[in-house]
């Protein structure tokens, strides 16, 4: 969500955004707009603790709906798809041959020459498809008018699923549903269901990326992303925290929280790093407040063309995850963040898919967030016992190299069996020699030597274990090679 001010003056200014939205939403008419149907303004859009003041949303003239397509003909220049003109489809490279992706932005956000049009340049460089991003920019507010667009999102919606609609009557009525995948950021993620909630029996897929908390969090089915809106409905959580703005309750089939979905590597830390001078404060704002809230199209666009870097586990919470409790992936399966899933499209099964929570951890910079999982048990022997440290280095086929401590400045003993769980930033598709090293400290031991037996490395998606030996021992700071075995 673009747009939020500081986190520290927002529930005053939240406050002050209801009073003026009240004094204006004392009579709210119903809104029709003809094939798209009419909107009340009553429960369960408001009424209720979550959503006091009624207001009805914009029009699609006043918001200047755009829908922007893209396919393998043309991944650079977009046609432009009108529902209410069904020759407008018929005249571009829109084909029914292939599934069509849907992307929503969110608040203070377009989706024209954006990172909606490059994710769609993204998806279409590995999947043929059609890829549509629906732009809603004149709709889609700021902070100031956040009731507004959050009220906005049922006639988006509604407006995408009337292509749908038309392009099953005018153009293809055998073109399936199931061959549409959702995709929506903040308030993108409502407006996503919002079209899901229109087409029955099913969309196939809807991924909402960090679906916005405000006016949304504890509402009913009818108002927020929920299960019942696809087929299969995956939801990633990236900023969960008291200050965040994405919400933290499990709304989908299969629910993702990437590095526990409050605080992501590489962001600032909402409360002690804001800074405290004015200027800082202006000039840092949307970075501070948004990093993790966007870090969620970051990951899905990074997904697509790297699906192995971004398994999840399924576990019961983040500390259970982290401590290896839910290593490797169980018999019913672990789910990939972002755009990897294949998604089998059954809308009778809809409500009896098993509802599941996901964990992983991923990198910290843009371009280098996938990262993977694996569990390296160790078996050393040092000949004296003293204060050290020590560590396996691994090396991919293709050249990638990680150094892990094993130990860090603890007490090395006679003999002993040591298990740490990794997550680093490239695969190990073919296991080649590692090394083991070792350095103590702070007083050396004239003749100590220290190695591995052996190094057993697990992966996550289907537990296999590669094991690599090694003979002897070696000096401070020698390396020892450590082969398979």
């Amino acid at each position: 969500m673009d747009g939020f001010v500081s986190r520290r003056s927002a529930p005053i200014t939240l406050l002050t955004l209801l009073a003026v939205h009240s004094a204006r939403a004392i009579l709210v008419e119903t809104r029709c707009f003809k094939e798209l149907g009419c909107f009340p303004p009553g429960f369960p859009y408001s009424g209720t603790a979550q959503r006091p003041f009624p207001d009805a949303p914009a029009s699609p003239q006043e918001m200047n709906i755009q829908l922007y397509l893209q396919t393998p003909e043309n991944p650079e220049q977009s046609q432009i798809l009108d529902p209410y003109i069904p020759s407008s489809i018929k005249n571009t490279h829109f084909s029914t041959k292939r599934p069509t992706i849907m992307i929503f932005h969110g608040m203070a956000d377009f989706a024209y020459r954006s990172w909606v049009y490059t994710m769609c340049k993204e998806i279409i460089f590995v999947k043929n498809c059609n890829c549509i991003g629906v732009d809603w920019s004149k709709g889609a507010g700021d902070f100031y008018t956040y009731i507004q667009s959050a009220n906005n999102v049922r006639v988006v919606g509604a407006y995408a699923a009337y292509l749908i609609q038309q392009i099953l009557k005018c153009i293809d009525p055998t073109y399936d549903p199931c061959n549409y995948h959702l995709i929506g950021h903040s308030l993108g993620a409502h407006a996503a269901a919002e079209t899901g909630k229109r087409i029955r029996p099913c969309v196939g897929k809807i991924t909402g990326l960090d679906a916005a908390r405000p006016y949304f969090k504890d509402t009913p089915a009818e108002v927020c992303l929920d299960p019942s809106d696809a087929c299969v409905v995956m939801a990633i959580h990236t900023d969960t925290s008291f200050l965040g703005v994405g919400i933290k309750e499990p709304i989908g089939h299969y629910d993702i929280y990437p590095n526990g979905g409050d605080h992501m590597p590489g962001c600032p830390d909402p409360i002690k790093d804001i800074p405290l001078s004015i200027p800082g404060l202006i000039n840092t704002t949307r970075y501070f407040v948004g990093c993790n809230h966007y870090r969620a199209r970051y990951y899905m666009l990074e997904s697509i063309r790297n699906c192995s870097g971004f398994l999840a586990f399924p576990c019961e919470s983040y500390a259970s995850f982290l401590n290896g409790n839910c290593f490797p992936c169980p018999h019913s399966g672990c789910a990939y963040l972002g755009f990897c899933n294949g998604t089998s499209c059954n809308c009778t099964n809809n409500g009896t898919i098993q509802r599941r929570v996901f964990y992983l951890r991923t990198g910290r910079e843009i371009s280098r967030f996938a990262s993977w999982m694996y569990k390296l048990t160790v078996v050393t022997q040092v000949t004296h016992t003293n204060l050290g440290s020590m560590y396996i280095s691994l090396y991919s086929a293709q050249g990638n190299v990680t150094q892990e401590p094993i130990k860090s400045h603890r007490l090395l003993g006679s003999s002993s069996t040591d298990t740490i769980f990794i997550n680093i930033n490239f695969e190990m598709i073919n296991i080649t020699p590692a090394t083991f090293s070792w350095s103590s400290s702070p007083v050396k031991i004239n003749g100590m030597e220290a190695g591995a037996k052996k190094i057993s490395i697990q992966q996550g998606v289907d537990g296999h274990i590669t094991n690599l030996c090694g003979n002897g021992t070696v000096k401070h700071e020698v390396n020892q090679t450590l082969s398979p075995c």
